[in-house]
């Protein structure tokens, strides 16, 4: 197998297990909408509808970053250091012997989703970015701290979610949802179609 045949071979596989995690977990979102689609009062079913949007958004945004790289690796397009590390979340380092080591580079969840479409968008040449200055980034943005106070949760009330904050969960999840599927249709149709 060649390169170009093994490169090709890789992107589709990274493809593909993107394509899987986005389908279970969209589709963890879509039983928790129809479930409770007349009932959203329990906490309980608050809270976990806010981890498991947030777990889609995240696997999402990771899936976006793994298939730019690999595309641009298999393209031979040249990436920027800056965004090779952003893309690959890792960063390496030769000290004075020599001896590599490779560090985890990460960024807050909100820079994250923000830097992913810029540079997906950077690199794939759609010339489209979801508006970051429109009332679901709002949202994206008011969300972040109570999906992190129901993770790592300090008091009784960081684990109650108001009828006024779970609509902003819920419009937040929608913002993303159409976001991350206007990208991919962007990419396909430039590419694919």
């Amino acid at each position: 197998m060649n390169d170009i045949e093994r490169l090709s071979k890789n992107l589709g596989t990274i493809l593909s297990e993107s394509l899987k995690v986005s389908d279970i977990l969209r589709s963890d979102i879509e039983r928790l909408m129809i479930l409770f689609e007349d009932d959203w009062s329990d906490q309980f079913f608050r809270r976990l509808f806010i981890r498991a949007y947030w777990a889609m958004i995240e696997g999402q945004v990771y899936g976006i970053k793994q298939i730019t790289l690999h595309a641009c690796i298999l393209g031979s397009k040249n990436i920027e250091a800056a965004d090779h590390i952003f893309l690959s979340e890792s960063e390496v380092f030769i000290n004075s012997d020599g001896k590599k080591t490779v560090k985890p580079a990460f960024k807050s969840a909100l820079t994250n989703i923000k830097k992913t479409f810029k540079v997906a968008d950077k690199y794939f040449e759609v010339k489209w970015l979801p508006d970051f200055n429109s009332v679901g980034w709002q949202k994206i943005q008011n969300s972040i701290n109570s999906r992190n106070e129901i993770t790592h949760p300090k008091s009784f009330q960081s684990l109650v979610i108001s009828d006024e904050f779970f609509q902003c969960h819920k419009d937040a999840c929608m913002w993303f949802i159409q976001a991350y599927s206007e990208l991919y249709n962007k990419i396909f149709d430039k590419y694919i179609a």
